[in-house]
């Protein structure tokens, strides 16, 4: 009967670490992508995405590409021309949190609400209020 709870426990320690590595593949092959963003709401108001599809048609849009070995570009599109950042970033332990560091100023930690292949809500606290961008996968 022993050997019955030892073989059940070390099939369970195994199962769960292998559903935890697959979770976690999961999340960083759902952020290695390029993103643009749709949505975002700031200090109670909110740009909708229709609001930002009229500044896309005039050439103006934020796009975030992730890439495997923590770099993450974010390119900002103007009238002007197209400004590059180069940033590393980092998924917590529990997947749950990601942290941008860009190459000067502070890192920025924000909180996953969803990620899936197609669409990424990210918060971030500013004070007394809770900043949310939403994004969706691009090719370009």
């Amino acid at each position: 009967m022993k050997n019955y709870q030892v073989i059940i426990g070390t099939f369970l320690v195994l199962f769960t670490t292998q559903i935890k590595s697959f979770a976690q593949k999961g999340q960083n092959n759902a952020l290695l992508r390029k993103w643009e963003m749709i949505e975002m709401h700031i200090e109670g108001s909110t740009i909708s995405e229709e609001m930002l599809e009229r500044q896309r048609q005039s050439s103006v849009k934020t796009v975030m590409e992730f890439r495997s070995g923590g770099v993450c570009y974010l390119y900002i599109y103007t009238q002007k021309g197209r400004i590059l950042k180069k940033n590393k970033w980092q998924l917590s332990e529990d997947q749950g949190k990601l942290t941008i560091q860009p190459e000067e100023g502070p890192a920025q930690s924000f909180d996953i609400v969803k990620i899936s292949s197609k669409k990424m809500t990210l918060s971030i606290k500013d004070g007394n209020d809770t900043q949310l961008f939403t994004y969706r996968s691009v090719k370009e």
